[in-house]
């Protein structure tokens, strides 16, 4: 087909049909964000997910969630397998209120949880329309673990020779020398993100999602000055128990600090000056 991934239109439908499933039946992403927003989408009462008119075409209505559903099933040249939809045997449901409720995965599932929560990440903050100066390889057809760009940032530090990785870092980190295929830098293991830095004034627009909530082994955190990024700090940030920085200063956030921040064990930076929160 002429499809991006190579695929028809037919296929697609299935795999973008199988992707909603999956993301609402394992609580990754409400359904309401998912196939609310159209009048006649929705649950049918079924059980079945009706997506008539969801089609594979973007609509200037769909929710960020949606966008990078349709993308990683539609459009990602990666064309990752979808996992099952979970049920009660195999449930790994995410409950962010219950910080011992750390879903469990098969490693089947996890590169493509980790994908999609990068790229709403990305379709949140203003990336699908334009809006990123850096977009940081996201959403390139490489694995998410290169979706990182090194700055040379004058004054940014005392040693002029200091390099700044914004973007995604995974298991220890890139190796930044130059010339690095992408099959040696991620290699056979399951790489698993620990680092997500977004450049500052990179005029990112939008909310936080809670979807950052599957990154398990994420260790560090950094949104910061970018004015137009509001909304709350999602209350499901809690679940990320390895977490030990969290820096989301100098944007334009709103609300309560969630008390829900008190179960990442491992905080030991937490920034988030210059907004506009209260608690």
């Amino acid at each position: 087909g002429g499809n991006s991934n190579g695929l028809s239109d037919e296929e697609n439908e299935v795999r973008l049909r199988q992707t909603l499933e999956y993301l609402i039946s394992s609580g990754v992403t409400k359904e309401s964000v998912l196939v609310g927003l159209g009048g006649s989408n929705g649950s049918s009462g079924t059980g079945q997910i009706n997506l008539d008119g969801l089609g594979t075409v973007g609509n200037v209505q769909d929710s960020p969630q949606l966008r990078a559903a349709r993308w990683i099933s539609t459009l990602d040249r990666r064309t990752l397998p979808i996992p099952k939809p979970k049920n009660e045997s195999n449930s790994g449901l995410f409950d962010g209120t219950n910080p011992n409720s750390t879903p469990q995965y098969d490693k089947h599932e996890y590169p493509f949880l980790q994908r999609y929560a990068l790229a709403t990440l990305y379709f949140s903050t203003g990336g699908g329309d334009d809006q990123w100066i850096f977009t940081t390889g996201f959403l390139s057809s490489w694995h998410e673990c290169v979706w990182f760009d090194i700055f040379d940032i004058e004054g940014m530090a005392s040693d002029p020779n200091t390099r700044f990785v914004f973007g995604v870092v995974c298991d220890g980190g890139p190796n930044l020398s130059d010339g690095e295929e992408e099959e040696d830098l991620v290699g056979g293991k399951q790489w698993v993100v620990t680092h997500v830095s977004l450049p500052p004034l990179n005029n990112m627009v939008g909310t936080l999602c809670p979807e950052l909530k599957v990154l398990r082994y994420l260790k560090e955190l950094h949104v910061q000055l970018n004015m137009d990024v509001t909304g709350t700090i999602p209350s499901e940030y809690g679940s990320l128990i390895n977490l030990n920085t969290l820096v989301l200063a100098y944007n334009a956030l709103t609300g309560e600090i969630p008390k829900e921040i008190s179960n990442m064990k491992n905080l030991e930076v937490l920034q988030l000056e210059q907004n506009f929160l209260s608690g």
